[in-house]
């Protein structure tokens, strides 16, 4: 729908149900990709939390281990 605003974290946490391999695997080389610093996962789960995507955080903090 033209004019309507959805929330990243929403974004994110839908597309986490529908496909949350794809979703790990784009967090994981994101993470990975960052180089100054560099981050551990809770360190990068830590700073999408302060972004506001605590739906997204909580949901990721399950596939903590492919991340």
């Amino acid at each position: 729908m033209i004019g309507m605003w959805q929330h990243p974290d929403d974004f994110i946490f839908d597309l986490l149900d529908l496909h949350a391999a794809r979703v790990c695997e784009a967090a994981a080389n994101h993470r990975r990709s960052l180089k100054n610093p560099p981050k551990t996962v809770d360190e990068y789960l830590d700073t999408l939390l302060k972004q506001g995507l605590t739906q997204t955080v909580g949901q990721l903090r399950e596939w903590k281990v492919v991340i």
